[in-house]
């Protein structure tokens, strides 16, 4: 399937981005195998990320072990398996490991 490329919402990721850099919001996970019903009961955490824009390509993208600079391509960026998107001002993110499902919304701290 192909992307739809929607510039109001690059431009609302973008200017979500560059207004706020500190997100905080809490992420649920759960395991793939056996699918937990419930994401909530398996583990959930409060993720907080510093995220800024690196030119017109990339962000840096920091949590309180890991920072790095990864491909934006205006509407979304990848960090540590977390697929995020910018939806009405919040960045959602959608776990996308192997292993687990997840599931976060992070709004600006």
């Amino acid at each position: 399937p192909k992307t739809v490329w929607d510039p109001f919402s690059v431009q609302q990721m973008l200017s979500a981005i560059k207004a706020h850099t500190e997100w905080s919001g809490q992420a649920n996970i759960g395991d793939r195998d056996p699918p937990s019903r419930c994401l909530d009961c398996s583990g959930s955490y409060i993720m907080k990320l510093k995220i800024e824009v690196q030119g017109n390509n990339s962000v840096k993208v920091a949590d309180d072990s890991t920072t790095e600079t990864v491909p934006f391509d205006g509407n979304t960026f990848v960090f540590k398996y977390w697929h995020f998107t910018c939806v009405d001002g919040k960045l959602t993110g959608d776990l996308q490991h192997p292993e687990q499902l997840g599931a976060v919304e992070l709004t600006p701290v």
